[in-house]
């Protein structure tokens, strides 16, 4: 049995290997083979939400962006002058 996950590798549940999608991998390989045969692997685990303190870390995070964007454009505006 296989799980998908957020990423492009691919777990072997019997031993938790992470399997990279390249062909020349023979896990890989072996993974194609079993979804060939009908295997479906398991979905992948949802993320977990983000907490309050992560939340706001990224409203602060994009108002600063915002800031500093505007800066920029007004730099380059008295350069142009």
């Amino acid at each position: 049995m296989y799980q998908l996950t957020q990423y492009e590798t691919i777990i072997r549940l019997s031993d938790m290997a992470c399997i990279p999608p390249d062909p020349r991998n023979i896990d890989y390989a072996k993974y194609l083979k079993w979804v060939e045969k009908g295997g479906t692997p398991e979905p992948a685990d949802k993320p977990p939400e983000p907490t309050e303190e992560q939340l706001y870390e990224a409203e602060i995070r994009a108002k600063e962006k915002e800031i500093l964007r505007s800066m920029a454009i007004v730099e380059l505006a008295a350069e142009a002058k």
